[in-house]
């Protein structure tokens, strides 16, 4: 099962109860229709987004022959980092589209 944090449960249930909001909002899902350049940053202080979900969605990618990068942020966490050696990070280029409210 995929990691799913406190925020994925207030938003959009549990996978077992909303098994259609976690399937259509997995990056795993996505990642064919990538058209543009990625840029994945992963802050390994994240407690949020495990880094082992950001690589596989680049092993996912590679074989894709997709356009990215990638770079570690060390200190920093899942809102970014206030460490005055890290820049303002990119404004957001793309969207899926909203999340899906879960029926009650």
């Amino acid at each position: 099962m995929p990691f799913f944090t406190t925020s994925d449960v207030r938003v959009a249930g549990r996978p077992n109860t909303h098994p259609r909001v976690f399937r259509e909002q997995s990056m795993y899902n996505h990642a064919a229709r990538l058209q543009d350049h990625l840029l994945i940053i992963h802050g390994m202080q994240d407690d949020v987004v495990l880094f082992r979900d950001s690589i596989a969605l680049i092993e996912q990618l590679m074989p894709m022959g997709k356009d990215f990068d990638s770079a570690i942020a060390p200190s920093a966490v899942h809102g970014w980092s206030q460490k005055d050696y890290y820049a303002d990070p990119p404004p957001a280029v793309a969207s899926v589209g909203p999340l899906p409210t879960p029926a009650a």
